[in-house]
């Protein structure tokens, strides 16, 4: 495979993350006239009828030959560490600021899990470091029953479970019920709290629901701190973070957790492709995002249990 065949490839792959010639451009260096050209004659020269299709930038011919493309040249990012990645939302503004060497992180960072699995399926993503609170039909077990260890989710997919945490109910110093020893079910019902539209997240919504929480619509299909946990900027409103990221948000925001237990279980996991997770190569990447995870968590480290 040479040089610019990968690289017209990349061009392809990163306007179906992106959906944008401007966002392509920026991401990969180059000009967005010259990614305009590139992709139409790639896509003419393979005869994969790709475009705007829609809403969504995508092939419409020849799939077959664009998904055995999209498989070498996975196994080369594999084989020569030039892996994609992405964050789940549960990183929140944690950087995996060490994987230089290993690859990329592609600025994308969905709210929907099973949007981050067609990432991963398809190949345009190689990696993901995410929760697997949402994927539990796929897993096949409860979350505290995992131990670390390779396990396969659905068909094409494997992934890594490192270590579980209980979500936390976070809200900014000012809100009364920050300074209480306990708070009660009916205190955090009357606050307003931020919750996810039907379908993105509908485990984590249940159990939220279950508290009264989840009575603000977020307006964003990606994860964006503002929007998410920064709902907790208003003195009377409430958010939900990982205890990882709770010294960030009271360092930048003065968001602190509230006495109040979610009982919600969430379990941070390597997920990727079968063929990432078997490569040989991929047991130097794993030891690396490993040991990056335990950087990020380490701060809270007595709220977090890693997996054996």
């Amino acid at each position: 495979m040479n040089r610019e065949w990968t690289g017209d490839l990349q061009i392809l792959d990163a306007l179906e993350l992106l959906n944008s010639t401007v966002l392509t451009a920026q991401w990969l260096g180059i000009s967005q006239s010259s990614c305009s050209r590139r992709y139409r004659l790639f896509s003419d020269n393979h005869a994969f009828q790709f475009d705007r299709d829609g809403s969504r930038y995508k092939a419409n011919g020849n799939l077959d030959v664009l998904a055995g493309m999209r498989k070498v040249a996975q196994a080369i990012r594999v084989r020569q560490g030039g892996l994609r990645f992405v964050r789940g939302w549960q990183l929140g503004q944690s950087p995996i600021s060490s994987l230089g060497g290993l690859g990329v992180e592609a600025p994308v960072r969905p709210i929907s899990t099973m949007e981050i699995l067609i990432m991963l399926e398809s190949r345009l993503i190689d990696v993901a470091v995410m929760g697997l609170m949402e994927c539990q039909s796929l897993i096949g077990t409860s979350i505290d029953r995992l131990r670390l260890g390779r396990h396969e989710m659905g068909s094409q997919l494997m992934y890594i479970p490192t270590c579980t945490y209980e979500l936390e109910l976070v809200a900014r110093t000012d809100n009364p019920l920050a300074k209480q020893k306990t708070a009660t079910s009916e205190q955090i019902a009357s606050c307003p709290s931020v919750g996810l539209p039907l379908g993105t997240a509908p485990i984590m919504m249940d159990q939220l629901n279950q508290h009264g929480l989840g009575s603000e619509l977020y307006n964003h299909t990606h994860y964006h701190e503002d929007a998410w946990e920064g709902f907790a900027n208003d003195g009377s409103r409430l958010s939900y973070a990982a205890p990882f990221n709770v010294p960030g948000l009271q360092r930048r925001r003065q968001i602190v957790p509230i006495a109040y237990p979610l009982g919600i279980t969430e379990c941070l996991s390597i997920v990727g492709h079968k063929d990432v997770i078997k490569d040989n190569a991929f047991g130097r990447h794993f030891k690396l995002l490993h040991a990056e995870t335990n950087n990020i968590v380490a701060v809270a480290s007595k709220s977090v249990r890693w997996l054996h």
